[in-house]
């Protein structure tokens, strides 16, 4: 076994048993390519990945391959997810050299960390219009040995290319009801309008530009808006990209229907759509949307939770070496399953055919709500939900049997705070106390483990933390307390938050360009220091600090907080307009800030009416306001409680804006009314 053996990550453990010498990032690398005047051949992946897999197979497994590797390379080998830091450097090379990206990410670089050529997945040999991987490595020594004075003169060239790629033009303008009009707009000419969602194959979710349309429409009253997003929350969740059987979103979709996935399933993206969901219901109403929901937090809560209630990263889309198995099944298979009354409503119900809707096999999809389902079936509604349900439980068990896709079992900080929230508002919508306890007792794994001397760790695994965190791991963790205090009202959850924010202020903060590195200044072993701007999978750490420094503004009374906020928010104006799919989070933080929240100070006389006013909170949609309660006898620290009292012994509603409240009101009724 190679020196991958003694790390944690299950994407480098994969490789512990390749014929290549791989070494994981770090100096005992670094320092023999120097001695030994070698380049050094990065992979980067994931465990997740498919292709990862596909070219581990083909050439790290070949022996005469990993052969010319050992001879002529350094080979260190990178869990993305591990190290985001390296992998948006490499990443930016390969997207500015080639035009294209994507993993396993294959890079080449001098004993000095410049990389000098990188491409993505390369065959073993000469096929799919790409040269195969032993040719480029001839190639690389060839021009390594032959020409080295020709790439080591490239470096200031290439280290000006990487440190512009992460800067966007400054606007410093202020935003306008006209501009988010023309994000609307922007979005619309995106949108496809048979299928839901935005563009083409591979489709992916986009939720956080869904968000921005649902709060849009909660603000202007645009149907368009609210029909854009009820119609791509439907036709996601009746896709083949939804696991119909055990709940959770894949990751997205090969074609623009929603119904052939890439089957790999991602903790992030699973918290940001049970987020989005659960917000579709409270606006809504419609119960599919809760369900959707409550079915995708009962998978994490099953198959990506550890003992301790920390949530794991990733299930892969293979299984048995084969991409999908786990989830697709033959129509015998289902026939001889089930009984005729059975089959007949699953044939219907699941859309299942002979000759299958992927390679003669069927991915399950909902081709009929219940409420669709032919009437010669002659069955009740209530009997037909019955029905589907023990049905549905019949096929789960008999997949249970299966070889799961291998799991990726490490803990990252960012996405477990991401999963945070959307726990928080299901405890809200609908008041199930093992909603509240699995966001408790992340947040609390998260305090108790990943921060240690004023420092957030973005990996654990087997007890150990691993790597200073990025500004994600930061601005994810101030959201997710922020989300715990808002239905617990323990104000310690918000002294945490703060002091989050303020080492990420300090640590990340570009006070001369108004933005945020993605690292903090402790990194060590970069060439540059990017910033990260756009709002990929995930937002970016930026558009969630954001995010957070307006609502810690206002819970603080922070006026410095809101400066910076304003600051970047101005800065990127031009582009968040321009891209809105770029830029979703924080166009919905700009959003926030632009129509005024209202601050709601509740005043309770007991703990069960604080309870009952979080359930009429949450069963409705406020995007632009903040909450805070205290019990009458207790004290507070926030400024918002100061000097509020009960009315008359009963509870009091405060409705406030920049700390200005009209008069107290006493029922939630009222409350909704002026909120309108």
């Amino acid at each position: 076994m190679n020196r991958l053996q003694y790390e944690t990550s299950p994407y480098l453990l994969q490789h512990k048993d390749n014929p290549v010498d791989w070494y994981p990032w770090g100096e005992e690398a670094f320092q023999k390519a120097v001695l030994e005047d070698k380049p050094i051949l990065l992979s980067i992946g994931y465990s997740a990945c498919h292709w990862c897999h596909v070219m581990a197979h083909e050439s790290f497994e070949n022996q005469k391959i990993a052969g010319l590797m050992n001879e002529n390379f350094i080979n260190i080998k990178v869990d993305r997810e591990e190290r985001p830091d390296v992998d948006n450097i490499y990443m930016n090379f390969v997207q500015l050299s080639t035009g294209g990206g994507g993993w396993p990410l294959t890079v080449f670089l001098t004993p000095a960390l410049i990389p000098f050529f990188g491409g993505t997945y390369f065959p073993p040999d000469n096929k799919f219009g790409r040269p195969g991987f032993p040719k480029v490595l001839e190639s690389i020594i060839y021009s390594y040995r032959n020409k080295k004075d020709e790439i080591l003169l490239q470096k200031e060239e290439i280290l000006s290319a990487l440190n512009s790629s992460s800067n966007i033009t400054k606007s410093y303008s202020e935003f306008t009801k006209l501009e988010f009009d023309k994000s609307f707009a922007n979005l619309l000419n995106n949108y496809d309008e048979e299928f839901g969602g935005f563009g083409s194959a591979p489709k992916f979710p986009h939720s956080m530009s869904l968000m921005f349309l649902l709060n849009y429409y909660v603000k202007t009253g645009n149907q368009s808006a609210l029909e854009i997003v009820e119609n791509s929350l439907e036709k996601m969740a009746r896709g083949g990209m939804y696991d119909q059987l055990g709940g959770g979103f894949h990751r997205y979709s090969t074609v623009k229907n929603w119904l052939i996935p890439h089957f790999e399933k991602m903790l992030y993206d699973n918290a940001l759509l049970s987020r989005l969901y659960l917000d579709a219901f409270r606006l809504t109403k419609n119960k599919f949307h809760l369900q959707i929901a409550e079915d995708v937090l009962e998978y994490i809560l099953r198959e990506m939770t550890d003992p301790s209630g920390r949530f794991y990263s990733a299930q892969d889309a293979d299984s048995e070496g084969e991409e999908g198995k786990y989830f697709i099944w033959e129509f015998d298979e289902l026939k001889k399953l089930l009984d005729e009354q059975e089959f007949s409503l699953v044939v219907k119900y699941f859309g299942i055919s002979t000759e299958g809707n992927f390679d003669g096999m069927n991915i399950l999809t909902l081709n009929n709500m219940i409420d669709e389902l032919p009437v010669e079936l002659n069955l009740e509604e209530n009997v037909l939900v019955e029905k589907i349900t023990s049905i549905r439980k019949k096929i789960f068990a008999e997949r249970e049997k299966r070889v799961k896709p291998g799991l990726d079992d490490k803990i990252l900080t960012s996405w477990n705070a991401l999963m945070i929230p959307p726990f928080c508002i299901a405890y809200g919508a609908t008041g199930k106390d093992i909603y509240k306890q699995a966001a408790e007792r992340n947040a609390e794994a998260i305090w108790s483990t990943c921060f240690k001397e004023e420092i957030i760790y973005h990996s654990f695994k087997i007890g150990k933390t691993k790597q200073e965190g990025f500004l994600d791991d930061y601005s994810f963790t101030v959201e997710a307390f922020i989300s715990l205090y808002s239905i617990t009202f323990n104000e310690l959850w918000l002294e945490r938050a703060n002091k989050i924010l303020q080492l990420s202020i300090k640590y990340f903060y570009d006070d001369v360009n108004y933005d945020f590195y993605f690292t903090s200044f402790h990194s060590k072993n970069l060439i540059v220091r990017t910033k990260e701007n756009y709002d990929n999978a995930t937002p970016s750490g930026a558009s969630s600090l954001v995010n957070s420094l307006l609502q810690m503004a206002i819970y603080m009374n922070n006026p410095v907080y809101s400066e910076i906020a304003h600051k970047y928010i101005s800065k990127f104006h031009d582009v968040i307009i321009k891209h809105p799919l770029s830029f979703s989070y924080v166009l919905n933080a700009a959003y926030f800030d632009f129509n005024k929240p209202k601050e709601i100070a509740l005043i309770c006389q007991n703990h069960l009416s604080q309870k009952k006013f979080i359930q009429d909170f949450y069963n409705e949609y406020y995007p632009f306001a903040i909450i805070s309660s205290k019990i009458d006898s207790a004290e507070s620290a926030l400024e918002l409680l100061n000097g509020k009292e009960l009315i008359e012994g009963k509870d009091a509603i405060y409705v406030c804006e920049n700390f200005t409240c009209k008069e107290p009101i006493s029922t939630f009724d009222e409350m909704k009314k002026l909120m309108k």
